[in-house]
């Protein structure tokens, strides 16, 4: 009997058209649909621009603040120091924004206006990011390419090298050297040195932080002292120091003798109100994504929700405008509605734990982790009941030094202590009340903050220090979970066996 193929040509023709759908290439495959996608469903003209990290050319809410941060920093281009300047104000106010708007807009009028005596070099540092100490803030300095450029020397003089100030290798060399290098090459260059410190509070050291301001400030006068009128003010070169930070007495914490040496002056950043908010996000939108898309009511609700729930932090509210047309274009939606918005609130959430808990030192961290797991895990108990889910100050102190124990680290003193406790407050990662009446002294009663549970911050943090160890030891139990299963199967299989033995003798 003949078989027919009942497939016949048609197969053939749908596997030589699957062959040319697919090309034998995973990512040919995957970008290519993506690349449809993105046609048929246009959300995003350039996602980058939703970021925090770009820095548009109009600044909504902080104009202002941007004019006042020009106003001082342009006496460079009069052939003066500027004075040096503190901008306070919480996570998320626009401080880092402005600063690199103002040094951007600086080195633009830099290049176009070659008739000043003095090269104005804008150089901007995350203290929070390989630049907690003194040594490592005036490393980075002295890595800016167009500073090692000038400690060179003429590269057409065959006796360059001579001239040479530092070269590429300075680790390792004492901090004196460093800023005998600084020096240096700034009289070399005569150059007015704009520095922005960015989280000056993030340097570990309060000496350290002291040093900075002490010896760089101090250099202005060397550099600049070589006038033999003294009453003639003869500008060679010098250093600018913008310096951001959450901590409203920073600058009294710094030794006295530094804070004499400072003229400075203090800026101010006020939390962002919910109508700054939409006009920073209507901003963007009209940037990142193609006209229409995003609905006026997705916006309003954004900013509402960013102001309510993360205080205003702009950042928040990029993420959140990138996370809702993420969400948006994954769905195959043609716009961004509230709906979009409220679904990324949630992705918002879990997102924002993870990156704070990021940013923290160990100690922060295991000072979080201790009062969190103390909290979860009910371990304390008294009499009297302070509050739902908090511990005291004592408590957390013991439970911290054994976590230390735990995690292999020596507990740093009480005082230390509160200090992360204080910091921890301070990004609403714990809250801290004193206590009142029922309890005996005076001292803190601490809880995990409003936006996330014990159990959340536990969890994060466990992920973060074990989580090489909690995924071998679920293996593990996993593992043992089977061998169990198998021998109780055994078990059972011998069992019944012994039961049909004792059947057939009978």
């Amino acid at each position: 009997m003949e078989v027919t193929d009942v497939t016949g040509d048609a197969g053939v023709k749908e596997t030589q058209e699957e062959s040319k759908e697919t090309d034998g290439n995973l990512f040919k495959d995957i970008l290519n649909i993506r690349h449809n996608e993105l046609n048929n469903n246009k959300i995003f003209k350039d996602k980058k621009k939703t970021t925090p990290d770009y820095i548009p050319s109009k600044l909504p809410g902080r104009e202002n603040e941007c004019k006042d941060l020009a106003s001082v920093l342009s006496d460079a281009f009069r052939g003066c120091i500027p004075m040096n300047i503190f901008i306070y104000g919480t996570p998320g106010t626009g401080k880092t924004s402005v600063i690199k708007r103002v040094f951007d807009d600086m080195e633009k009028f830099q290049r176009n206006n070659k008739k000043s005596n003095v090269e104005v070099i804008t150089k901007y540092i995350n203290c929070r990011e390989k630049a907690t100490s003194e040594y490592q803030v005036v490393l980075r300095i002295l890595e800016d390419e167009r500073l090692k450029n000038i400690s060179l020397g003429d590269s057409s003089n065959p006796n360059a090298q001579n001239n040479k100030i530092y070269g590429d290798k300075l680790d390792g060399l004492a901090v004196e050297k460093l800023y005998e290098f600084l020096e240096k090459v700034l009289k070399r260059g005569k150059i007015a040195l704009m520095l922005a410190l960015d989280e000056v509070d993030a340097i570990k050291k309060n000496s350290n932080k002291d040093s900075i301001f002490y010896n760089l400030v101090r250099m202005n006068g060397d550099l600049n002292d070589n006038s033999e009128n003294r009453e003639e003010y003869n500008f060679n070169a010098g250093i600018t120091i913008i310096s951001t930070t959450n901590d409203m007495k920073f600058k009294e914490k710094l030794d006295p003798r530094t804070r004499s040496s400072l003229s400075k002056k203090g800026m101010f950043f006020e939390k962002y109100d919910v109508p700054q908010l939409e006009k920073i996000l209507e901003e963007r939108v009209k940037l990142a994504f193609y006209e229409g898309v995003v609905e006026k009511s997705a916006i309003s609700f954004a900013a509402g929700y960013v102001k309510k729930t993360y205080d205003g932090d702009v950042r928040y509210a990029l993420n959140l405008l990138q996370i809702s047309g993420e969400i948006a274009e994954k769905e195959g939606k043609p716009k961004v509605t509230y709906d979009e918005v409220k679904k990324g609130c949630d992705v918002l959430n879990v997102d924002t734990l993870n990156e704070w808990i990021k940013r923290l030192y160990r100690h922060q961290m295991i000072v979080l982790y201790a009062v969190a797991d103390a909290i979860f895990k009910k371990k304390y108990k008294r009499l009297i009941d302070i509050q739902p889910d908090a511990i005291l100050s004592g408590e957390a102190y013991e439970s911290y030094e054994e976590k230390c124990k735990i995690i292999g680290e020596k507990p740093k003193t009480m005082r230390w202590f509160r200090e992360y406790l204080n910091d921890l407050q301070k990004c609403e990662l714990l809250a801290l009340s004193e206590s009142g009446k029922g309890i005996r002294g005076n001292t803190t009663i601490i809880g995990v903050g409003k936006y996330y549970t014990p159990k959340e911050v536990v969890e994060k943090i466990e992920k973060l220090l074990f989580g090489d160890e909690i995924q071998k030891e679920k293996e593990e139990k996993i593992e043992e979970k089977q061998k169990e299963g198998i021998e109780e199967e055994k078990t059972k299989e011998n069992q019944k066996e012994g039961i049909e033995e004792k059947e057939g003798i009978e």
